[in-house]
C-alpha cells in the first residue's frame, strides 16, 4: 500500500468517525432530538428523546426485519417541516418523528422510495418478505405503494393500532411487483411505478391527492428472471430494461438528455438524478491534481483527528 493510500483510508476513517450526527434542531431552535445510547450486557441501546423527553413509537411492523432501528440515523439526510415534523433518510428506509407529539410516526425499512418535487412528501414501495421467504414468493404478488406526507400521518396518528400499525399510511396495494422507485411527475401531483405482472411490463400512474390510478401502459416482459423480478432491492440493470421496454411511450430524446437509470432510493426527478456507469467521469493519473489531492486530505485528516479529540474531551 503506497503512501497515497494509506493517507486516504485514514482521511475516511478519521470524517467518519467525526461527522455522525447525535442531535437535530429543527430551524427555530425550540426542538432538540437526541440519540442516546447505554451499554448493556447485549450490547449498546438506543433511544430517541426530545428536549430530553423519551420518544414513543407509535407502533413497529409485525414483521420483525422491517423496522429500522436507530443506529443509522446518525448519518442519516434528515429534513425538518414545520419545525415540528423532521424525517430521516437513508439508502435503506426512512423514519418521521413527530417532534410536538414526542412520537415515531414511522420507521420502517422499504424496498425503495422518492421525494417529491417540493421535498415534503415521499412515496415508498413498502419492503417485500424477508429472503428466507424468497423461494415461496410466486411473481404473482402485489406489492404496496405508501403515500409518506408527515402531516397527514401526524393527523391520523391516533388511529394506529399494535394489531394494525399501519393505518394512519396512506396505501394503495398496486397491481403487480414493483420493478423500480416511483417516479414523480414535475409538478408532484403524479406517481409512476413500474411493475411486474403476468409476463407483463406496467408502467401505471396515480394521483396523489385521490390515490386513485389515472393511467397504464403495458409492454411485454422484456426477459427479466426471477431473481430479479423478486429482489429485496432494486436493480440498476432491471431499471434500465424496463427504461428501454416502455420507450415506445416516451417523447423521442437525445442521449445527451436521457435521464440516468435509479437504483434503490429515488430522488425528488425519480431518475434523472442516479448514476448511469455509461456517463461516469474518467479520471486521469495528473500529477499535479494527485498532489493537490494529498495536499487536501491532509488538511482534512488534521481538522478529522482535531475534532475527534475535542469531542472526546467533551464527553469526559
Amino acid at each position: 500500500m503506497n503512501f497515497r493510500s494509506f493517507l486516504l483510508i485514514f482521511v475516511f476513517a478519521a470524517l467518519d468517525h467525526a461527522s455522525g450526527a447525535e442531535s437535530w434542531k429543527n430551524p427555530q431552535g425550540t426542538k432538540e432530538i437526541k440519540l442516546i445510547k447505554e451499554g448493556s450486557p447485549a450490547g449498546d441501546l438506543q433511544s430517541l428523546t426530545v428536549n430530553g423527553d423519551p420518544l414513543k413509537i407509535l407502533a413497529n411492523s409485525n414483521i420483525r426485519r422491517e423496522n429500522h432501528g436507530y443506529g443509522w440515523m446518525e448519518s442519516a439526510e434528515t429534513t425538518w417541516l414545520d419545525n415540528r415534523l423532521v424525517v430521516f433518510q437513508d439508502d435503506s428506509g426512512l423514519a418521521i418523528v413527530d417532534a410536538d407529539r414526542n412520537v415515531i410516526l414511522l420507521n420502517q425499512l422499504v424496498t425503495g422510495y422518492s421525494e417529491s418535487p417540493d421535498g415534503e412528501i415521499w412515496a415508498a414501495i413498502r419492503r417485500r418478505a424477508v429472503a428466507k421467504n424468497q423461494e415461496a414468493l410466486t411473481g404473482n404478488e402485489d406489492d404496496t405503494l405508501w403515500f409518506l406526507d408527515p402531516r397527514v400521518l401526524a393527523e391520523q396518528a391516533g388511529d394506529a393500532t399494535e394489531e394494525a400499525p399501519f393505518v394512519h399510511v396512506p396505501a394503495v396495494q398496486v397491481g403487480g411487483i414493483a420493478l423500480g422507485p416511483p417516479v414523480w411527475s414535475k409538478d408532484g401531483k403524479s406517481i409512476t411505478v413500474t411493475l411486474y405482472s403476468n409476463g407483463n411490463i406496467l408502467a401505471d400512474t396515480y394521483d396523489v391527492a385521490s390515490r386513485k390510478r389515472t393511467a397504464s401502459a403495458a409492454r411485454k416482459n422484456p426477459s427479466l428472471s426471477r431473481e430479479q423480478i423478486l429482489s429485496l432491492r432494486f436493480l440498476p440493470e432491471v431499471i434500465r430494461e424496463i427504461d428501454q421496454a416502455l420507450a415506445a411511450d416516451l417523447a423521442p430524446r437525445s442521449s445527451k438528455n436521457t435521464p440516468k437509470s435509479s437504483g434503490g432510493v429515488g430522488t425528488s426527478s425519480g431518475r434523472e438524478d442516479s448514476f448511469d456507469p455509461a456517463s461516469a467521469r474518467q479520471t486521469g493519473d495528473d500529477p499535479n491534481s494527485s498532489r493537490l489531492v494529498l495536499w487536501v486530505a491532509a488538511v482534512i485528516a488534521l481538522i478529522a483527528a482535531f475534532t475527534v479529540v475535542l469531542k472526546r474531551r467533551g464527553k469526559h
